[in-house]
């Protein structure tokens, strides 16, 4: 048995109807639920692994005040993806396996919230002070995610049928193209789910005194200087 997709038209700004595939079933495919925690998984794991051993690799430009720079800019990449999926969340929350949104951020790329995930791995590592960190967590994490991303648009191609396939003739896998912004006219979103994906966001920050810390044990002994990278 195969599920079939209702598709509002592509409309303006000002248009009354709302940009989203409904499909008939509100529960959505168990395996998004599934492939969610997957992701969940892979996020602590890349973590889990890749932040104590940047606390151990020193910052070429420490003495030039070139570390401090890094430091503030990956700060602030961090604090612009946090909105940015915070964005997201505002389009998806409310129709998160049940419905096929295609308006706002999801008009430009079909990935965003992914987009803004790999921009987040690259402040944390940026907060280090390494370019080269900020650098190699980004590329992690688009590695490690990659399958997950295929997977999901596998089930949403099974679930969603010819609406998914028209999506995604029409909009970019990655690269946003700010030429086919769309919106809603009405948003209908979760408060409690955009305040969840900004309490996860903001928890990020929380590795930003952890490389203060270890900058500081690496001073006085306490810790090794595994390399130092620029």
């Amino acid at each position: 048995m195969t599920n079939s997709a209702t598709i509002s038209p592509i409309e303006p700004l000002c248009a009354e109807r709302s940009l989203v595939l409904t499909a008939p079933e509100p529960s959505g495919p168990s395996g998004l639920s599934r492939l969610q925690k997957t992701r969940k998984r892979m996020l602590f794991l890349v973590a889990g692994f890749l932040v104590p051993q940047a606390g151990l690799i020193a910052p070429l430009w420490t003495e030039s005040g070139g570390m401090l720079r890094l430091d503030q800019l990956g700060a602030l990449i961090l604090f612009g993806a946090i909105l940015g999926r915070c964005w997201c969340t505002l389009y998806i929350s409310a129709h998160k396996k049940q419905s096929l949104v295609t308006a706002g951020p999801y008009s430009l790329c079909r990935n965003p919230l992914y987009l803004f995930s790999f921009m987040a791995a690259g402040g944390v590592g940026l907060m280090s002070g390494s370019v080269v960190i900020g650098t190699i967590y980004s590329l992690a994490t688009i590695a490690l995610f990659r399958g997950v991303v295929r997977q999901e648009e596998r089930h949403l191609a099974d679930y969603f049928e010819d609406a998914y396939r028209a999506y995604c003739r029409d909009t970019p896998r990655w690269i946003p193209n700010f030429g086919i912004w769309r919106d809603d006219r009405k948003l209908v979103t979760r408060p409690s789910l955009l305040l969840i994906t900004l309490r996860d966001g903001l928890c990020l920050f929380a590795f930003w005194p952890f490389f203060r810390l270890m900058e500081l044990a690496r001073e006085i002994g306490l810790a090794p200087t595994l390399l130092i990278l620029p």
